[in-house]
Parts: structure tokens; C-alpha cells; sequence
């Protein structure tokens, strides 16, 4: 009797998560876009920040859209704020879930809206008449307002990506 009593004792010591002792998890996480607005993302990626509640572990942060595990992008940066680059966004709805690995603290989500790259973003079509003005096959350099040295890949003007280094005194 005094061996099933002791195995009573014992079995409610333990560190499981439905101990009353077990500390919840911390609140006040927050994610949020830093490169435009969250319904107004373009090309399949933004810049994203994660705000952990004081105490928070930044290593047991853990970031997904559509399952796939972006976290590997994030890092606690020297500013002291926590950011990243999201890719591979699908167009439409996409939803930024942030966790922890450990339940340490509480999680959040946030839903990206990916426009594409030639899609307008806040109008349901393209001006008509639409004026690409970039260089064009057969016309003087002189006529492309824009500076680029891309043609056109479509007929929205998109162009392939072009990098510019810009010295200012």
C-alpha cells in the first residue's frame, strides 16, 4: 500500500504541458510587411519584420507560407530587428505563419496578397492607351524616355531584371 501511495506522489511530479506550473506561452507576436502593403505585394516576394514579445528566443523563431519553411531568411539584425525576405509567393492569398519551435511564445499570421509582376495593383486593368517606354526594336535610343537598356518581354512592358549602380557626390 505504501509503494502504490509513493507511485501516486511521483506520477504528479512531471514538466508535461498540462501542468498548471508550466508557463504559458509569451503574447505580443507580430509580423508585418516592411516593402509596401500587405494586399499590395508584387513579383512573389516582400520584405517582411517579425516582433517577438520581450524574453523571446529569436532561435526558436520559425516562419512558413503555404508550409514551406522560410525560416532560414530571418535573422536578428545589428538594428535589433528581426526581418527577412519571403519568396515564392503564389499569386493570389498567401499566408505568413510565424511560430515558435519550442511553444515558447505565441504565434501569428498575416495574409500577402501577390499581384504578379505585370498585374496592376490598384486598378482592375492597364491605362488604355498603355505607352511602353522603354527601347524599343528599330527606334533612336533618344526615344526611350525611361533609360533602361531592356526590351520589352510582353506586351504589359515587362522587362527582365536590370541593375543599376548610381554614384552621387
Amino acid at each position: 500500500m505504501l509503494l502504490v501511495a509513493a507511485t501516486g506522489l511521483l506520477s504528479g511530479c512531471g514538466d508535461d504541458e498540462n501542468s498548471p506550473t508550466a508557463a504559458p506561452p509569451l503574447s505580443g507576436t507580430s509580423v508585418k510587411v516592411l516593402s509596401g502593403r500587405a494586399d499590395m505585394v508584387t513579383d512573389g516576394d516582400a520584405l517582411v519584420e517579425v516582433v517577438l514579445p520581450t524574453g523571446a528566443v529569436p532561435a526558436n523563431l520559425r516562419v512558413a507560407v503555404g508550409g514551406r519553411d522560410q525560416s532560414s531568411n530571418f535573422a536578428l539584425r545589428s538594428n535589433g530587428r528581426i526581418t527577412g525576405l519571403v519568396s515564392g509567393l503564389a499569386a493570389g492569398a498567401n499566408v505568413i505563419e510565424v511560430t515558435a519551435t519550442n511553444n515558447s511564445f505565441a504565434g501569428a499570421r498575416l495574409t500577402v496578397t501577390n499581384a504578379g509582376i505585370n498585374v496592376p495593383v490598384l486598378l482592375s486593368s492597364h491605362i488604355n492607351p498603355y505607352i511602353c517606354a522603354t527601347p524599343q526594336p528599330g527606334t533612336a535610343t533618344g526615344a526611350n524616355a525611361s533609360g533602361l537598356s531592356t526590351a520589352p518581354t510582353d506586351a504589359q512592358c515587362g522587362l527582365a531584371s536590370e541593375k543599376w549602380r548610381v554614384f552621387l557626390r
